[in-house]
């Protein structure tokens, strides 16, 4: 599920006492499907007009989205048919550049509603020459009723006419009301709407920190007797106004996992983050007008800028000898700290006056999501002290190893799609990832010796089932070392 947090503007000034206004705020995760009104022709109209830009995303909010709790908790019922009140487009963002159903892993087509002819449609005659591959034209009748699936479609929303046709496009198929016809989105303008709703989390946010801050500064002043609550109430609603519009314009700093980074699923992220800041705000971008509408980070580098700048929370109520600015350290930067401290010693211990000191030091970054894994070996070098929130002026990916789960790497016993047991499908990854990570750096950068430390992130039911992936690897490994040599 996505995580929003808000980043507020930075002061023009330079009080350290604004600065401090500006930490990030995190608002939490978000569901990763966009729940429709079914069975509602207002919401059929407004959806379809939406999808040609005849009607603003505000107009969706209103009349066609609802909560994705209601999907499991309301149905329409009659005394012939029995339909969802509520229709969800489950995780689209998975569908970015997928061009073929036929391309989905066998793992991520279990848990999706895929159009029954498409699905199994193509079919391949292999020769000593040539390789024909014909597919079958969809009928829109093969799926019936309220609901969402997926098919093979194109850019234009037809029936593909050939596997290798440059603008094929799985697309999501979604039926609002049985008596109406299917309506076509592409994964990109079903992301659009999950960004829609990220950003309508941040709005909400920022438009009640400037109220409060406005109220604080009123109250300040000397207040007559008899307050005037539909002022209050007309300045509150110019401000979300006024805010709304300024939001098209925040740039958006997203964090995918390794697998996400090739051509297709960057180039269609990007055209949606387009879309949700619209055709005005793009075209200034393109003239350098803008910043960035969107900025697109690994994830794993993304969590590491994070645990350095978090600071470390003790529980321990016992009085330490630690100072305040040594209490107040992010606990990752404290551990970097005391091992470069060692190295520094041994290094002098070893070393000639004239041999320079390596001050680089390695980070292994471990994180899942439900769809996978992923093992990242990070660079820290330079330390400085300018730039509070990145503590090294370098931060370099050696290598990276990332691993979605599959049905046969998942083990027969493992049939639920839900996320926690997707979780622990995606942690059994770890050995795999670990060892092929070893080779990789085996071959980047021989000279390293080994992590100054192992991060993982996520989730806390996501860094359970890490630990305990984690602590079986090293075991099983220790055991091994001892059984193969003396050392």
């Amino acid at each position: 599920s996505p995580t929003v947090a808000f980043y507020p503007p930075c002061p023009t000034d330079t009080n350290n006492d604004n600065n401090t206004k500006t930490a990030p705020s995190f608002l939490g995760k978000m569901k990763a499907g966009v729940a429709l009104k079914a069975n509602n022709e207002t919401a059929h109209k407004t959806l379809r007009k939406y999808l040609t830009q005849a009607k603003p995303y505000s107009a969706l909010k209103e009349s066609v989205l609802t909560s994705v709790k209601d999907a499991v908790t309301t149905t329409t019922t009659s005394s012939t048919t029995s339909e969802p009140a509520v229709v969800v487009l489950d995780r689209p963002h998975l569908m970015l550049g997928m061009r073929r159903l036929q391309q989905l892993p066998k793992a991520q087509a279990q848990q999706f509603t895929l159009d029954p002819e498409d699905s199994s449609a193509t079919t391949t005659t292999t020769t000593t020459s040539t390789t024909n591959t014909t597919t079958n034209l969809i009928a829109e009748e093969s799926v019936e009723g309220v609901g969402c699936w997926w098919t093979n479609s194109t850019l234009l929303g037809h029936s593909p006419t050939k596997a290798d046709y440059d603008v094929d496009r799985v697309a999501a198929k979604i039926r609002l009301d049985a008596r109406k016809k299917a309506l076509t989105l592409l994964p990109e303008e079903g992301v659009q709407l999950l960004l829609n709703q990220a950003r309508q989390h941040v709005l909400g946010q920022y438009a009640t920190s400037i109220m409060n801050k406005n109220n604080n500064n009123k109250n300040k002043k000397k207040t007559p007797k008899t307050p005037n609550n539909n002022n209050t109430n007309t300045a509150n609603t110019a401000t979300v106004e006024r805010l709304q519009a300024q939001m098209t314009q925040f740039p958006m700093a997203l964090a995918l996992p390794a697998w996400c980074f090739h051509d297709g699923y960057m180039e269609a992220l990007y055209e949606a983050a387009e879309g949700v800041a619209g055709e005005e705000v793009a075209q200034q971008q393109q003239d350098g007008a803008t910043p960035p509408l969107c900025c697109l980070f690994q994830r794993s580098v993304a969590a590491l800028t994070g645990c350095l700048g978090l600071p470390h929370n003790s529980n321990n109520n016992t009085t330490t000898t630690k100072t305040t600015s040594q209490q107040s350290q992010p606990s990752l930067l404290q551990r970097l700290a005391q091992v470069q401290q060692a190295l520094l010693k041994r290094h002098q211990q070893r070393g000639s006056p004239g041999d320079e000191f390596d001050n680089s030091l390695t980070v292994i970054a471990v994180g899942t999501t439900p769809e996978g894994m992923e093992v990242t070996a990070i660079q820290l070098a330079q330390p400085q002290s300018g730039v509070p929130q990145l503590p090294f002026e370098q931060v370099t990916v050696l290598a990276n190893v990332s691993r979605q789960w599959t049905v046969e790497t998942a083990g027969e016993a493992e049939t639920s799609s839900s996320n926690n047991n997707n979780n622990k499908k995606s942690a059994a990854l770890l050995p795999e990832c670990l060892n092929e990570l070893n080779q990789v750096m085996e071959l980047v950068a021989p000279e390293v010796n080994g992590p100054a430390a192992i991060m993982t992130y996520g989730t806390t039911p996501e860094q359970e089932q890490i630990k305990q992936f984690m602590q079986q690897y090293v075991k099983e490994n220790i055991n091994n070392n001892k059984n193969g040599s003396s050392d």
